[in-house]
């Protein structure tokens, strides 16, 4: 009888063991998922709310939706890592303006768009041969494919072509509609006039923008019309001493931007100061800043945030100043 209770206590204290064993085991695990949960909670979706009519409430900060993050894939960076730089196809009509201008209009949407050509863009003809852009002729449908995305302006720009091909011959009467439209948006050049700066960056993850850039000063050769010329010239302030400079808000502190001239300098110059040494009276010499080129197009890959940045672009003994400020979005 002694014996038989014996085992029935020895039964008993086992399974009390087991059960504060599993409870504990459980309990860990439940924290070790609440810590994995914390590491993974995250801003899911910004997102401005809609307008109500009869508010004034137009500038409303955006709602932050913070919450837990989807489990991470594995081979998620190695197939954005394959499919990044993957060429992306639009076929246009191209509509020639002017000696270098020109639009293309999509055949599917009509929406009209220009086209930033990488350097090692090809372009082939209706017999397959290679081209020259310039034998494009207004009407010719053309297959283009590009890699940098559609910058969202408009007329849209479409960034690094590297492959276009004529696929229809078209003719003008075909783009007749498409031509006067985009003819809304041109302005035949003054060959006197200075060149323009338009400056490309991302204002948000996944979005693209643009903005005008201002002259500030130049020197500039300007031909009469009796075919004399003469040099033009401002006075060359500090763009740090400038007032009214276009602000550029960027959600980073430190992001590329690109600067795309309407006639190619031979040189880009870029100096910066930070943004509380802007006067009046400020005469500190600019830190100077790396700026390179890719494709045509110039470029300051470290763009940061509280700095005010000086641009020249020169074109042999002519040049041209422009300045911008950089913020925290």
């Amino acid at each position: 009888m002694k014996n038989n209770w014996k085992k029935i206590v020895r039964m008993a204290v086992w399974a009390m063991v087991l059960v504060i064993g599993t409870g504990l085991w459980m309990n860990g695990c439940e924290r070790k998922q609440e810590e994995i949960k914390k590491e993974r909670i995250g801003v899911i979706r910004s997102s401005t709310p809609a307008h109500v009519p009869g508010k004034d409430d137009l500038d409303q900060e955006p709602q932050i939706i913070v919450g837990i993050l989807p489990d991470e894939d594995e081979n998620e960076d190695d197939d954005a890592q394959e499919n990044l730089g993957e060429p992306v196809l639009v076929r246009g009509m191209y509509l020639k303006l002017g000696k270098t201008a020109y639009y293309f209009a999509d055949v599917k949407s009509n929406e009209l768009f220009s086209l930033i050509m990488a350097d090692e863009n090809k372009i082939y003809g209706l017999d397959g041969k290679e081209i020259r852009f310039e034998e494009l002729k207004t009407g010719n449908i053309v297959d283009i494919y590009y890699t940098g995305g559609m910058m969202e302006s408009y007329p849209m720009v479409c960034d690094r072509g590297v492959k276009m091909q004529v696929t229809e011959e078209g003719s003008e009467a075909d783009a007749a509609a498409n031509l006067d439209r985009a003819k809304e948006f041109y302005c035949e050049p003054d060959p006197n006039e200075k060149p323009a700066l338009q400056l490309q960056y991302i204002p948000l993850a996944g979005m693209e923008a643009s903005t005008n850039i201002s002259e500030r000063a130049y020197q500039w050769t300007v031909t009469n019309e009796d075919g004399s010329r003469n040099v033009e010239k401002t006075d060359s302030q500090p763009v740090i001493q400038a007032e009214n400079l276009e602000e550029i808000e960027i959600s980073q502190d430190v992001e590329e931007l690109k600067l795309v001239f309407s006639e190619n300098p031979g040189e880009v110059v870029v100096k910066r100061w930070k943004s509380e040494e802007r006067g009046p009276e400020q005469i500190k010499t600019g830190e100077p800043v790396l700026v390179s080129k890719e494709d045509k197009i110039w470029i300051i890959p470290n763009g940061q945030s509280g700095y005010v940045y000086e641009v020249m672009g020169k074109w042999g003994e002519d040049y041209v100043l422009y300045g911008f400020i950089v913020k925290m979005r």
